[in-house]
């Protein structure tokens, strides 16, 4: 059972990469590295806030940072969350149209604005949503539970894309 958690998400589904493609979007599973949710009362960011480039944090809930990338933090309470979250790309153009499909955020929006991050219903699953690099590109994190169902759900979404 162990070897099995520490398979990626996309060997455990057999997700080819990308997981889903239609003319100007493309879905990945990624590995973004080591994930850690750290609980910290002394944390300094604000609600819904990115913060860095790699590795980076992201504000998870009130006192609490999820962190993506680097070394364990030595400070507050750390959780190696790593295998415990499916990490997809939302990559192109038409990426916003795959995220409005699935949620109500208008992804072009403040919520999701650089440095931002929104935690969100997504397809029905509780996910962390942010603008990556660029307004075409975005990160989503969901419970690695729920990866098989979205990964079939961004595939027959982007299917209907016209």
């Amino acid at each position: 059972m162990t070897d099995l958690a520490r398979l990626s998400v996309a060997a455990q589904l057999g997700a080819a990469d990308p997981a889903a493609a239609a003319p100007g979007v493309t879905v990945r599973l990624v590995d973004p590295g080591a994930l850690f949710l750290v609980t910290d009362p002394a944390s300094d960011l604000a609600p819904n806030e990115r913060r860095g480039e790699s590795p980076y944090r992201l504000w998870h809930a009130p006192d609490r940072v999820l962190m993506i990338g680097g070394e364990m933090p030595s400070a507050g309470f750390v959780s190696d969350v790593t295998d415990g979250f499916a990490v997809f790309d939302i990559v192109g153009p038409r990426a916003v149209d795959i995220l409005a499909m699935g949620c109500s955020l208008d992804a072009r929006g403040p919520a999701l604005a650089p440095g931002r991050c929104a935690q969100t219903i997504f397809a029905g699953v509780k996910v962390l949503l942010y603008a990556v690099a660029s307004r075409d590109s975005y990160r989503l994190h969901a419970e690695r539970s729920l990866a098989a169902y979205l990964l079939e759900w961004f595939t027959q979404a982007a299917s209907a894309l016209p």
